[in-house]
């Protein structure tokens, strides 16, 4: 939260992206961690906490993958910690968010569920989101946030995951 909250100072201002909304998506996303980490201090056996801890963490990591464009250079090459950032970053968004959009309703307010009948949407949830991130995880050439740079693990056997991937989106939404 304090580096967020830093680089809306140090930061130039983006058309795209003000300061505002910069400092106003730190604080959802540090009250979002906080939350988590009272939650999780106070009944480590509820998942919500955990849930909501580790999309924040995630959420996180997700901005972070945007310096790493800060460190492409004119002929579009970067040092491969930054491209590690980069290929990590793009994987952290969805899962967070399908995280909190989905499981933590279904888990509230005990971190069980209302009933047995609940378990197939969270299996359908947890395997949907394991096989969207594969295609970006793993597939060759550019990664689909940074097409400056290629993905440093992509796998061609992984690009025949796309179909597959976007399959379960739909069947996830």
């Amino acid at each position: 939260l304090a580096w967020m909250a830093a680089a809306t100072l140090v930061l130039p201002e983006q058309p795209d992206f003000p300061r505002l909304g910069l400092l106003v998506f730190s604080l959802m996303v540090g009250s979002l961690g906080l939350v988590g980490a009272l939650v999780v201090t106070r009944q480590p056996r509820n998942p919500i906490g955990w849930i909501l801890w580790v999309a924040a963490t995630m959420v996180t990591m997700a901005t972070v993958g945007d310096f790493a464009v800060l460190a492409i250079d004119d002929a579009g090459r970067a040092p491969a910690g930054a491209i590690f950032l980069a290929w990590l970053s793009q994987l952290m968004l969805i899962p967070a968010m399908a995280g909190v959009i989905i499981l933590v309703p279904l888990l509230f307010p005990d971190g069980r569920l209302l009933s047995p009948r609940w378990r197939w949407v969270v299996v359908l949830t947890v395997t949907s989101i394991g096989v969207s991130v594969i295609p970006d995880a793993f597939g060759p050439g550019p990664m689909a946030e940074y097409p400056t740079l290629d993905n440093p693990f992509g796998i061609e056997a992984a690009a025949a995951m796309t179909g597959i991937a976007d399959a379960a989106n739909a069947l996830s939404v």
